[in-house]
């Protein structure tokens, strides 16, 4: 697939927007196409996270993010096992639900510790002392140990 993306929509060929256009419906088709319209609950809690990091302050947006995925992850769950026929088979669409909300709550503290460290190295904000989180105090060890812990770079 790649192969086909990078012959047909090549960057010099191409601008941005219509790649990633490209790239969003057809990841939204092979969604469809393999949970049905269990793939709207992809969508609805990535929106409503999305939401709530665009109008959360970033003080709190990780908590309120980590809050409504994971609520929204063990209702969908609750309601799969309980509700609906356990014993039927049906393609399960609570496994990427996990991937998808380990992603947004990832993003949502990445945005976070971006602005305290921010904050932290100007100083400008708190008015006396920089205001550091406790892995922007350490930076060697959270150098060291971000970028393996991460989910993101190993997808």
């Amino acid at each position: 697939m790649a192969f086909w993306f990078r012959l047909y929509l090549h960057p010099s060929k191409t601008s941005t927007f219509v790649r990633h256009m490209v790239a969003t419906l057809l990841g939204l088709y092979l969604a469809v196409f393999c949970f049905g319209w269990y793939s709207l609950h992809f969508l609805f809690q990535s929106g409503l996270t999305y939401c709530i990091m665009l109008f959360a302050g970033a003080e709190h947006m990780h908590k309120y993010c980590f809050i409504v995925a994971l609520g929204y992850l063990s209702l969908c769950q609750i309601t799969r096992v309980y509700v609906f026929d356990y014993g039927m088979y049906s393609a399960d669409f609570t496994g990427p639900m996990m991937v998808i909300t380990q992603k947004i709550t990832s993003l949502a503290f990445e945005i976070h510790d971006g602005e305290e460290d921010s904050v932290g190295a100007t100083g400008s904000m708190g008015g006396g002392a920089p205001h550091l989180s406790p892995f922007g105090k350490h930076p060697q060890i959270h150098r060291g140990w971000g970028d393996q812990c991460q989910y993101s770079p190993w997808t």
